[in-house]
């Protein structure tokens, strides 16, 4: 829904949000650093939790298995995984890795369990806004009567890293145990990168199409509505603050009469090396905040 906003309504409802967006607009941002990002689209083998809710899962020792949260409803598709705050109820039987969307590195683009031991956890994914929570169970399967009495004979069937626990099974009875996690190996160094200045760039997103039929047109041929759109950007560099930006930026609205919802991208210049001290594992080569999220 597109609303027409004055200059002081406009900058109220959109300042905040903005300037949490792209930071203080001269804080540098790091183009050289490295960064865990997923690539490429999901998994098709991701189970979909709405399928499971209030059901029981069942998994041995050592298994792993994807999962998402996909609405399904006239035809459509909505991913609702990112919308939730996902947890186990116990690590030591059910651990939880979450992959984060290539373009949101916060928020959730799959979770993947992985059974560590016997016995049963709980799975809750909780909607902070909403307070709607979505949860499963996992079960992790026991050893059975013949197990429980084999002389075991462990080949390691999967090496533990310092991201995840490895496995070991038995040659006889194909009993499965897990192998603790490596510890991270930490080096700290400094490095040299490459940094810019951000601002910010807002543009006046409004359809100028002057033909109603070539306007009808445009919105059932385009995925996105029609793109006969005005383009007109200010940028706090330009302007000098996020709020001046935002002000001429509705005033062009209201001169041209353009219906708007704000829209923005970053900006970067200044490019400049800078010297910074990093710190990250030898062998996954992740920060201790990236290696967190494991």
């Amino acid at each position: 829904m597109k609303l027409k906003l004055n200059a002081k309504k406009l900058i109220t409802l959109v300042v905040t949000a903005a300037i949490a967006l792209s930071g203080a607009l001269t804080s540098p941002i790091t183009a050289d650093a490295v960064v865990f990002n997923p690539d490429g689209p999901k998994s098709p083998n991701l189970q979909n939790i709405y399928d499971i809710e209030n059901t029981t899962v069942t998994m041995k020792v050592g298994d792993t298995k994807g999962f998402e949260l996909m609405e399904h409803y006239d035809g459509y598709s909505s991913d609702m995984t990112d919308a939730y705050d996902w947890t186990t109820s116990d690590e030591t039987i059910v651990s939880m890795t979450k992959t984060y969307r290539p373009t949101s590195p916060n928020k959730v683009f799959f979770f993947t369990l992985r059974a560590e031991k016997t016995g049963t956890a709980t799975i809750t994914g909780t909607n902070a806004p909403t307070g709607d929570t979505v949860s499963f169970t996992v079960t992790v399967k026991g050893a059975t009567a013949k197990q429980k009495s084999c002389k075991h004979t462990w080949k390691t069937t999967k090496k533990a890293t310092c991201l995840r626990s490895g496995v070991k099974t038995c040659k006889k009875c194909k009993l499965t145990k897990t192998i603790a996690k490596k510890q991270h190996k930490w080096d700290t160094y400094d490095t040299t990168v490459t940094k810019y200045d951000e601002y910010e760039i807002f543009m006046c997103n409004a359809c100028v199409c002057e033909d109603p039929e070539l306007h009808e047109y445009h919105v059932r041929v385009n995925d996105f509505g029609c793109e006969n759109w005005c383009g007109m950007e200010f940028s706090s560099r330009d302007y000098g603050s996020v709020e001046a930006a935002l002000e001429a930026l509705s005033n062009h609205a209201e001169e041209y009469n353009h219906l708007i919802s704000v829209c923005s991208r970053p900006g970067y210049e200044n490019p400049h090396k800078e010297t910074i001290t990093v710190t990250e594992c030898k062998n996954c080569l992740l920060t201790p905040e990236e290696a967190a999220k494991y």
